[in-house]
Parts: C-alpha cells; sequence; structure tokens
C-alpha cells in the first residue's frame, strides 16, 4: 500500500458519510468537522480495510489527513 492509495480510501471514505470532499492531505479533522466518534470511526474503517491495528495514542497525535496515513503506514512497514 502506497500513502497515496491509503490517502484515497480516505477521502473516498469521508465523501461516503459526509459528503465532503477533502483536497490536500495536511486538511485537519477540525476542518472536515470529525469529531473524536468521527474519527474512530474512520479509524476502524481503515484498520479493517488495511489489515492493520492503530493503538489510541498514535490517533491522538494525528491531526490531518496525512498524519493519519503516516501512522498508517508506519505500521505495516516489517519490523
Amino acid at each position: 500500500m502506497t500513502k497515496k492509495e491509503l490517502l484515497i480510501f480516505i477521502q473516498d471514505a469521508i465523501e461516503k458519510r459526509y459528503n465532503y470532499s477533502i483536497t490536500d492531505e495536511n486538511q485537519t479533522f477540525d476542518e472536515v468537522g470529525l469529531d473524536s466518534l468521527d474519527i474512530i470511526e474512520l479509524v476502524m474503517e481503515i484498520e479493517s480495510e488495511f489489515n492493520v491495528m492503530i493503538p489510541d495514542g498514535r490517533v491522538e497525535n494525528c491531526k490531518t489527513f496525512g498524519d493519519l496515513a503516516d501512522t498508517v503506514l508506519s505500521l505495516k512497514k516489517p519490523q
């Protein structure tokens, strides 16, 4: 999985749920109007789709969609 593929998945999920288009990976969750429950639901969808477990502490450090994509990618790298 590439960052671009992950961002496209996130964009599609946001558009389906909230009818909002993400135009920049540096957009914040606040700019889109996501609350903490929305973020948890998005993270659960990513975990399911990409077979990755994202610890809560890692999500709390994410402010933008790019941050979230980078976090997921870092967790998918071989150890």
